[in-house]
Parts: C-alpha cells; sequence; structure tokens
C-alpha cells in the first residue's frame, strides 16, 4: 500500500442544528465510492449506499424513561 493513508475511518453526524434538517425524518442515505488516486491502475468501486438513523444521547433517554420508572415503583408501593 505504500505510504499512502489507506485505513481511513469516515464519520457521519445528523446536524440538528442545520437549517435543512428535518426532525420528523429518521432514515438518511449517504452513497459512496472507493477510487483509487494512486498509480495501480484500479477501477473505481460501484457506488455503495448506507443508511443512518439518529440514536438518542444515552442522557436523553434516562430522562425519557426515568420518569416511568419513578412512577412504577410508586405505583407498587
Amino acid at each position: 500500500m505504500g505510504g499512502s493513508s489507506f485505513d481511513e475511518h469516515p464519520f457521519w453526524h445528523i446536524d440538528s442544528d442545520d437549517a435543512a434538517f428535518d426532525p420528523n425524518q429518521t432514515v438518511w442515505n449517504v452513497s459512496w465510492q472507493v477510487v483509487d488516486l494512486g498509480s495501480t491502475g484500479y477501477a473505481d468501486s460501484a457506488v455503495f449506499t448506507t443508511q443512518l438513523t439518529n440514536i438518542p444521547a444515552p442522557g436523553a433517554l434516562a430522562l425519557a424513561g426515568g420518569p416511568s420508572v419513578l412512577g412504577m415503583a410508586r405505583r407498587r408501593r
């Protein structure tokens, strides 16, 4: 592979502060392709499409689930 930086790990983030963000959309599609910029002569890959979905932060889940857990504990008494 030579001195090239072959092993890259891309990250995609859904920016809820962006003006184009639609809070009702739950699935996003990302299309990507591997392109050889070196002199190996490899052909470009097919286009891959990956589906992404947002996952709430653990703190948000605790805030959402906390009152229901407290209510269940109170009901059992």
